[in-house]
């Protein structure tokens, strides 16, 4: 998989919807965050930091933050 939306396309059709709202979600919580796909998962950066996470796997599905990161520029 290359994209984002190839890997939400592979997850599990039960899994999709859910998947794709977190992604929007994220989207208009942090636009100017870059998204990409590493190590099997979704990732989302603000100014080269990492900021948040998500990804499937055949039982469930995580999001987790990255700690120590204020994604508000002061």
């Amino acid at each position: 998989m290359k994209t984002v939306d190839d890997y939400l396309a592979k997850a599990p059709k039960e899994k999709q919807a859910t998947l794709k709202k977190l992604r929007q979600t994220i989207k208009v919580a942090a636009p100017k965050a870059s998204e990409s796909l590493s190590y099997g998962i979704v990732g989302y950066k603000l100014q080269r930091k990492s900021v948040i996470f998500f990804g499937y796997w055949k039982s469930h599905q995580e999001l987790s933050a990255e700690q120590g990161h204020d994604p508000v520029p002061r």
